[in-house]
């Protein structure tokens, strides 16, 4: 999972599966190396804890490590890091300019918050270019 933008002035983080060196980055430098540990910049504190809530209940017998970000615009990531996937949750306010993704594009309209119209509103394939992630990867 990589994030950016404005809203982190630019700044970018990545967030990786535990397994085959998986590391969570910030602008490429390693961050969160340790259980439990925190990482705070003046718009953003990223905790990894031990946490108690799956965002996949299909994974409820296994312990959850926990990524919880606290962006400016009241948006607030939450990751449940698992050996080979990720399961990430985000939340926010109606943000200015617009937003849409999953749960839609908040301009309460249900009608227009299918999964096709969503589909149909941008591409879910990220050209390597645009990656956030380095050398492209991720873009599958």
């Amino acid at each position: 999972l990589a994030v950016s933008g404005p809203f982190l002035q630019n700044h970018t983080l990545i967030i990786e599966p535990m397994d085959d060196g998986g590391v969570v980055t910030w602008d490429g430098e390693p961050i969160l190396t340790e259980m439990p540990s925190e990482f705070v910049q003046p718009f953003t504190r990223i905790r990894f804890m031990e946490g108690e809530k799956h965002i996949d209940d299909v994974l409820k017998g296994y312990p959850v490590k926990l990524i919880q970000a606290y962006f400016t615009r009241n948006v607030v990531l939450t990751v449940n890091r698992w050996p080979k996937h990720i399961d990430a949750i985000i939340q926010m306010p109606q943000q200015l300019g617009g937003q849409d993704g999953h749960c839609g594009n908040f301009n309460l309209n249900v009608i227009d918050d299918s999964k096709e119209l969503i589909l149909e509103r941008f591409s879910s394939v990220v050209a390597p270019a645009d990656s956030l992630f380095p050398d492209g990867e991720g873009t599958d």
